[in-house]
């Protein structure tokens, strides 16, 4: 028979103690590890640094000797339950087992377990009632126990390296293709943010164990792309000190620490209010019935028939500032514009699927003319010229002859004028309209919808609501 029995504490031996006496062999591999981190987005250029620093001073006793703790991060509790999974794997190999099989592990080790990316991994049934239990029984003592410090610390990691995945998944020159497994990736994570923009843990496990519900990119953004928010909830605070680099996250009501020498960073809100998703949702656009009637409807009805979300649950885990800014706001923009869009001029904008064209605008017409929905709050393109420039270059790329840049609403209680005005370069045209919808007097803007249509050679027509 083989053993019945075995005890799991936390490994020790995962990464380099760079606070003690380091081996040539030792002093290589920390570096080589802390590199690792922060490849994986877990550790901030500048962490990486510091670490190092520590790290060359402690080996060669120059400088002042420091202490630096490598442990709440993703990739240690991943490494940290893939060797405890092992180890209980070696009861388990015998087809004579007893009536009862005992696994006893620690706090630390359960942590690990419990923060790590094991859950969905294919395992032992035993060990498989290890991760239930703790899920299910032990991992809100485990929170407890945990300092803020530490919650905090496993949340801006997956925040940084899922902003870290979001930008890999983009070619790095505007001159490079994308790859259709990126494009796919890139699809699936829109549509995945706007049915789920909360979500509770059981829920993850539950659409993962059901393979129809979850393919891979959402199972891989819904266990990276979240932050746990400690107590269900649908906000939170956040800061950053580059384009979704260098993350912190406020969760649960903390008081936002900006940092001696950082009081000039900029305290950004994760919440339904910030993203306008109800004014957006009460715009309204036409369709027509099978009779052919006209039928008013809003941009709610068309959300609640597609399965997408029409408000912020109140959950364990919310958006990550990347997934929420750089996948959802998008994702709402395009979805609303296009819709409005079709509506009012009656035309069907088509979705680019070309590898060498994919991003480079939402939607095109024709093959002439391209659409870019914005969820800008001022309503207009800042830093122009630079702006400018980066469209007449992908126009171009396209093959197009006009771009519309199209902000979807104004909440500002003076009305926008009703076009921002053009700008023309070598027989291309770029329009930017400020708002397609002014809220506060729930009016579409007319105006403009006829300006761009007479710059399609489309005509006036009567679809405007």
């Amino acid at each position: 028979m083989d053993i019945e029995c075995i005890y799991l504490d936390n490994p020790t031996n995962i990464l380099v103690n760079i606070n003690g006496d380091m081996s040539e062999e030792d002093f290589y591999t920390a570096l080589c590890q802390q590199e690792s981190l922060r490849e994986t987005e877990e550790l901030t250029n500048g962490q990486l640094l510091d670490y190092m620093t520590v790290t060359f001073n402690n080996y060669y006793g120059t400088g002042e000797r420091a202490t630096r703790h490598l442990t709440s991060f993703q990739s240690v509790y991943n490494s940290a339950a893939g060797i405890m999974l092992q180890a209980a794997g070696r009861i388990c190999r015998t087809q004579n087992k007893g009536k009862d099989i005992y696994i006893m592990l620690s706090r630390r080790a359960a942590r690990s377990i419990a923060f790590s990316d094991i859950g969905e991994l294919p395992m032992t049934v035993e060990f498989r009632a290890v991760v239930d239990t703790i899920q299910e029984r032990t991992l809100g003592q485990i929170l407890k126990s945990r300092s803020l410090k530490d919650i905090t610390a496993v949340n801006d990691t997956k925040s940084n390296r899922t902003g870290g995945f979001i930008r890999r998944l983009m070619p790095v020159d505007m001159d490079e293709d994308w790859t259709s497994e990126n494009r796919d990736t890139w699809k699936n994570l829109r549509s995945f943010s706007l049915r789920c923009p909360g979500l509770n843990k059981s829920d993850i496990s539950a659409m993962i164990g059901t393979k129809h519900v979850m393919n891979r990119d959402e199972q891989f953004i819904a266990r990276n792309g979240y932050i746990d928010l400690i107590a269900p909830g649908n906000t939170y605070r956040y800061t950053m000190t580059g384009d979704y680099t260098g993350i912190k996250t406020y969760v649960n009501g903390m008081p936002v620490q900006t940092g001696k020498g950082n009081s000039s960073l900029t305290v950004y809100t994760m919440s339904e209010d910030d993203a306008r998703l109800q004014q957006m949702l009460d715009i309204p656009y036409k369709i027509h019935d099978k009779d052919g009637r006209e039928v008013i409807r809003k941009v709610r009805d068309y959300f609640m028939d597609n399965h997408m979300a029409v408000s912020f649950p109140h959950a364990d885990l919310a958006m990550s500032p990347p997934v929420y800014n750089n996948i959802y706001k998008g994702a709402l923009g395009e979805t609303i514009g296009r819709l409005i869009i079709n509506s009012c001029l009656n035309i069907d904008l088509e979705e680019i699927e070309d590898l060498a064209l994919f991003e480079t605008f939402d939607f095109s017409y024709m093959g002439q003319y391209f659409f870019d929905f914005k969820h800008w709050k001022n309503g207009y393109i800042v830093d122009k010229d630079n702006l400018v420039r980066k469209i007449f270059f992908k126009l171009r790329k396209c093959g197009g002859k006009v771009a519309f840049i199209i902000n979807i609403i104004s909440d500002r209680k003076r009305k926008p004028r009703l076009y921002k005005g053009t700008y023309e370069n070598r027989g291309l045209t770029i329009w930017e309209i400020p708002y397609l919808y002014h809220t506060p007097e729930m009016e579409l803007n007319t105006d403009a919808l006829d300006a761009i249509m007479g710059a399609m050679n489309i005509g006036k027509t009567d679809n405007h609501q």
